[in-house]
């Protein structure tokens, strides 16, 4: 597992800027003892994005107090979810006895840029229904606008991340397990 966080960031690691080759290294060194901590580091993410909300958005330091961890919770979860994307493949092999990465793996792609495209529309909406003016000093209506939906609008999506996520139950130990099965059955054939 660690090897994976390895690659997956190593790769990210060559294109990036030298502020963020700091903080990829940072993440590289703290995801793989917190793997077991998914719902932890979700939890911490919502919480701090909350507490911004909770502050106000009037200094910037105190916006950098809350910013900071939950980027690195938010990495976190984001090597959580990629490792539990590939441990499906495995399952879904024992499971149905047909390993079908190529689906699995296209099908998150496929989902990720529907999710973008959808994304981007509804922020784009949410935008034009809170008042913003694009290129002019905004009203106050409008920044209380932009500060609740980027705070406690996805902090309170992402605990409710929790719900599926509470029906992942494919422990390590379970995990290892499916491979062994596995290989015994390809063993048998």
């Amino acid at each position: 597992m660690i090897s994976i966080v390895i690659i997956y960031y190593g790769y990210d690691y060559l294109f990036e800027s030298a502020n963020e080759k700091l903080y990829t290294l940072f993440k590289i060194f703290l995801v793989p003892p917190t793997l077991i901590f998914k719902d932890i580091a979700i939890i911490f993410s919502a919480i701090m994005s909350i507490g911004i909300f909770i502050t106000g958005y009037e200094s910037i330091i105190i916006l950098f107090v809350f910013i900071i961890p939950m980027g690195i919770a938010d990495g976190v979860a984001e090597v959580i979810r990629n490792s539990m994307l590939a441990d499906t493949v495995e399952y879904g092999e024992w499971k149905t006895g047909y390993r079908s990465e190529g689906m699995i793996f296209s099908t998150n792609i496929f989902k990720t840029k529907v999710a973008a495209a959808i994304g981007g529309a509804i922020g784009a909406f949410t935008l034009s229904s809170i008042g913003y003016v694009p290129n002019v000093i905004q009203a106050a209506s409008a920044l209380n606008g932009i500060h609740y939906v980027f705070t406690i609008v996805p902090g309170i999506l992402v605990f409710l991340s929790l719900i599926p996520l509470s029906k992942y139950t494919l422990t390590e130990e379970k995990y290892n397990e499916i491979v062994e099965m596995i290989r015994l059955r390809d063993n048998e054939e």
